[in-house]
């Protein structure tokens, strides 16, 4: 029985790897909620980056995966409410999206017993403290 049991350092591993995967799977959960922004699913990814830096391969601003770069940051800067600083790039990419302002009223989240790392990430100081605003008029 003693031959199929882990030694104490792979054990130590596997609890570091299982804390990390509940990291992962507490974002996983948060994408897929309502009301979810390109801005709040950027800030939990950079989050995710910051504490397993291999992580950029696959979810940084700039990955391989991105289909548009200049999208993604165009999205978020008007997020974010920095519009103003647009490029003439993002300011393209973002023309089939313009529209005329609308007043739109975002619900409360929803709070749940268990705390992930979705939840932690915001109060630990991750995200950005930019104002949220939906995808209304880009610029």
């Amino acid at each position: 029985m003693g031959d199929f049991l882990p030694s104490r350092a792979t054990h130590r591993k596997l609890v570091t790897l299982l804390v990390s995967l509940r990291d992962v799977e507490s974002v996983s959960k948060r994408l897929q909620a309502d009301g979810m922004t390109l801005l709040d699913a950027r800030d939990l990814f950079d989050a995710l980056i910051e504490i397993r830096p291999a992580f950029a391969n696959y979810s940084a601003p700039d990955a391989n995966i991105i289909h548009s770069v200049a999208f993604e940051k165009a999205t978020v800067k008007v997020l974010a409410s920095q519009a103003a600083m647009l490029t003439e790039e993002e300011t393209t990419t973002l023309e089939p999206f313009k529209r005329e302002p609308t007043n739109v009223t975002a619900a409360a989240p929803s709070s749940s017993s268990k705390e992930g790392f979705a939840d932690r990430a915001p109060a630990a100081g991750w995200t950005q403290a930019y104002p949220v605003r939906r995808l209304g008029h880009c610029f």
